[in-house]
């Protein structure tokens, strides 16, 4: 890769938004448990998804997180809420799953503890 292709994509800022939930039930793949062919199965319950959230705007470059911010409840997060932000605005694919996924399975007790640092 030429330097200044290094430099082009050292200087991309992307983006999005999630969900963050008090509570958001395991995949089925964190549930998983390891049995042998003669021990039952271990019952699983269905748990469903707090109503308790906020939402989490996150920015980062090459480098790591660059800025993030909970959005106040009740605020609607269209074009003159992030152009508020100053900051390029593009999807991330790569952050996001991987955050969702660390979620999952953790139990918070209200919005300011799910926005604890």
């Amino acid at each position: 890769m030429a330097d200044a292709d290094k430099i082009f994509f050292n200087e991309i800022i992307t983006g999005d938004e999630i969900w963050c939930f008090a509570y958001d039930p395991e995949t089925k793949r964190q549930s998983s448990e390891w049995v042998s062919e003669t021990t039952p199965r271990p019952k699983k319950l269905k748990f469903q998804r707090s109503p308790i959230k906020t939402m989490l705007i996150i920015f980062f470059d090459s480098q790591g997180v660059v800025h993030k911010e909970f959005v106040p409840e009740r605020k609607i997060v269209n074009a003159e809420f992030y152009k508020g932000l100053k900051h390029l605005s593009l999807p991330g694919y790569f952050l996001f799953p991987k955050l969702k996924f660390k979620l999952k399975g953790l139990h918070f007790v209200d919005v300011s503890e799910i926005q604890k640092p």
